[in-house]
């Protein structure tokens, strides 16, 4: 757990359940992961954490995107990506 995480739950108020995710540590795993796999796309699957905060970070650090229902295009497709095939959402296949 992040310094940043630990103060934001010692200073919030008790209103229930949370989900709290350091934006800094989903950038610097991207990049990481990235780096290790210098001749891949990496796609991000929507359906793991579908928060425009995630999506929008990841789109700019120049993510594509895994998607298996419409819902899930159009988040990925609101963070401004590009419809080219080499950025544009990828949608599983229905079975």
């Amino acid at each position: 757990m992040t310094d940043r995480i630990r103060e934001f739950l010692r200073n919030r108020r008790d209103d229930g359940p949370i989900m709290v995710v350091d934006l800094e540590v989903v950038a610097a795993n991207f990049a990481k992961f990235a780096r290790a796999l210098p001749d891949t796309r990496v796609f991000y699957a929507v359906k793991a954490n579908p928060a425009p905060e995630i999506l929008n970070l990841l789109a700019e650090m120049g993510s594509c995107f895994d998607c298996a229902s419409v819902v899930e295009i159009e988040q990925a497709l609101a963070t401004g990506v590009s419809s080219a095939p080499s950025s544009s959402p990828s949608a599983s296949p229905s079975t």
